[in-house]
């Protein structure tokens, strides 16, 4: 399988180019699928072509239905989420996870209390 993922505006729709350099990556690899994924939606060329030639086509809408469970909100869905362990990047130790007052934040382990005062070490989901 092969797949093409790129991040687009939402306003730019993604052409046939796209279609044609997924297409052309799948035969040189000779994979059994292409997928092209974007945040935006494709024009009407890029989708006749992906049909012809077999090619998955994940629109904005499409990806949504693929990560979230339609019973679900984004929100409900980044509230249950555990973040595997990270360190911080200055000084090494563990981050943690921190719960703010509008959301949850990475915190140095050592530095909690800092990090509420100063903001220094503290890195947003």
């Amino acid at each position: 399988m092969v797949i093409q993922a790129k991040r687009y505006g939402s306003k730019n729709r993604v052409s046939l180019s796209a279609v044609q350099e997924i297409y052309g990556v799948q035969a040189y690899y000779k994979a059994d699928e292409a997928w092209v994924i974007k945040n935006s939606f494709f024009t009407k060329s890029a989708s006749a072509l992906a049909e012809a030639c077999s090619v998955q086509l994940f629109d904005r809408k499409a990806l949504q239905e693929l990560i979230l469970d339609p019973t679900d909100t984004a929100k409900e869905v980044y509230q249950e989420v555990e973040p595997e362990p990270r360190k911080g990047p200055t000084c090494g130790k563990s981050l943690v996870v921190c719960q703010g007052k509008p959301n949850r934040f990475f915190g140095c382990s050592s530095f909690l209390l800092t990090v509420q005062l100063y903001f220094k070490d503290t890195y947003y989901l």
